[in-house]
């Protein structure tokens, strides 16, 4: 769903911030940085709804192992179990960044080694050019609070090893992410200094650059997530919850539970009731249901449509009348223009008075 759309379905950005805008014209807002910053903020509480979001479903720890084995190439995933996954219960906190928090951090182990490792995922609706940094900030949070537990002593030992960590960045948003994967890419001339530079390089999940037939294809809980989050519009929107409705015959009842919790979290109440509707329906009703729902949405297209093209007719009119007033009387402006004669008489004693 295109980025404007899904604002309008979850908070009504646009709208009200074309009120905002008014406001600015008529001079209650004084500055132009204020209305921006009422923009971005506005925006910025849209994208946050929707990280939580994922938050909120990958820290199912099922759903969370269907996304690490669906969709990153690795081999140490053959080998994570539900069973073996602690969420970790704590929120690390850059210090110099106090708005900034890793969004999920698992810790995983493995085998009869009792080998430990942390996968931290985080999730973006915009690109951030300073992730690889965030994310070693991240890593170094982990790191300290492993040692805190740990005495000086055994850090000391030859055999004392730091956890593993494995950072995955899931991204939806509509521009291309540039971001380098590459943490020494975000180090000045990093060529010149060969090995000698720390670096590592984190997974990247971008939903919008996965095919729609391969995530179909997949089936499972988190494919499901991503054909709904790509930029689509709504009829599509609609066709995609059919097609799950009908083809994903993996999901579990806990996993549809989690699927229409993830619509009711992301889109606008009456859109997201239709979208759970479908679900709930017959595979036998499914099409018949969204070809009415994308009929309804068509009229509604084109009754805004015609809307906009009378509203636009009004004001040619209502510009041509203002042209007029001094060159011809009440009467014989409304004569030419169509308008009421009221209306006429209202816009001179506005502007020639």
């Amino acid at each position: 769903m295109c980025a404007q759309y899904k604002y309008n379905l979850t908070g009504e950005i646009e709208p009200v911030f074309k009120a905002f805008k008014k406001a600015y014209k008529k001079g209650i807002i004084k500055e132009k940085k204020h209305l921006e910053g009422v923009y971005h903020a506005m925006k910025k509480d849209i994208n946050n709804i929707h990280d939580k979001s994922y938050k909120t479903l990958f820290s199912n720890k099922q759903i969370f192992l269907n996304l690490i084995n669906e969709f990153t190439e690795n081999e140490w995933k053959k080998d994570l179990q539900a069973d073996k996954l602690i969420l970790v219960d704590k929120s690390y906190i850059l210090s110099d960044y106090e708005e900034l928090e890793a969004d999920i951090v698992y810790r995983a182990s493995m085998g009869d080694k009792e080998l430990i490792f942390y996968v931290l995922l985080e999730f973006q609706s915009s690109v951030d050019y300073s992730m690889p940094i965030r994310l070693l900030f991240y890593m170094i949070e982990i790191w300290r609070d492993v040692l805190k537990e740990v005495k000086n002593e055994t850090i000391k030992k030859k055999d004392f090893m730091l956890p593993a960590i494995i950072p995955i960045v899931a991204y939806n948003g509509a521009d291309k992410w540039h971001v380098p994967t590459h943490f020494k890419e975000k180090i000045k001339e990093y060529d010149r200094f060969g090995t000698n530079l720390l670096d590592f390089e984190y997974i990247l999940l971008d939903v919008n650059q996965y095919d729609k037939e391969e995530l179909i294809n997949k089936q499972s809980i988190a494919s499901a997530i991503f054909l709904l989050d790509q930029k689509i519009d709504v009829e599509e929107y609609m066709k995609r919850i059919a097609t799950i409705t009908k083809v994903f015959s993996k999901l579990t009842v806990e996993e549809k539970l989690e699927l229409k919790n993830w619509i009711r979290n992301t889109l606008q109440h009456e859109v997201a009731k239709q979208a759970i509707e479908i679900l709930d329906t017959n595979k036998k009703e499914v099409d018949g249901m969204v070809a009415n729902i994308t009929r309804t949405i068509e009229e509604m297209k084109e009754a805004a449509k015609f809307k906009g093209l009378q509203e636009g007719r009004q004001e040619e009119k209502l510009e041509l009348a203002k042209a007029l007033l001094d060159i011809l009387d009440n009467e014989m402006i409304a004569q030419k223009t169509k308008l009421p004669l009221d209306v006429v008489q209202d816009l001179r004693r506005k502007y020639m008075n």
